[in-house]
């Protein structure tokens, strides 16, 4: 149903479905695809972003300032980027040509990267709007 909607309504979805704070999709050349209010990510965060993933899997720790926040952040893997700031967590997932990238609650009951990547699955399995359409916003 994802290939249905826009970029958009599925970054609301996401939002509504993790109880995330903030949430936003980018393409590959890191340009916002759609973001729910109060999205605190710019293109520029997400460069910085991919350009951290490219040199991983490191042990360093990196700090993003994001929205005013400084977020303490280390990288899982190739396509994974978490961390910590001011009672929320942060992550970024990268799969294929998308940055899917959200911010939770500490105290959230709800996995923020567990969420991500469910989200993430569903976009392979279901099919999304092209990446190249301008969305609603």
């Amino acid at each position: 149903m994802l290939e249905l909607m826009t970029w958009s309504e599925i970054i609301e979805s996401l939002q509504q479905e993790g109880n995330l704070k903030m949430a936003a999709v980018f393409d590959e050349k890191c340009q916002q695809l759609a973001g729910t209010d109060g999205a605190m990510l710019a293109s520029d965060d997400a460069y910085s972003i991919t350009r951290i993933m490219n040199n991983s899997p490191s042990t360093m720790i990196y700090g993003l300032f994001l929205g005013g926040t400084k977020f303490q952040c280390l990288t899982v893997d190739h396509n994974t980027l978490i961390g910590q700031g001011a009672g929320d967590v942060f992550v970024a997932l990268r799969n294929r040509n998308l940055l899917i990238c959200a911010v939770a609650g500490l105290s959230s009951t709800v996995s923020c990267l567990g969420v991500v990547r469910s989200f993430v699955g569903r976009l392979v399995a279901e099919g999304a709007p092209e990446a190249s359409v301008p969305s609603l916003m």
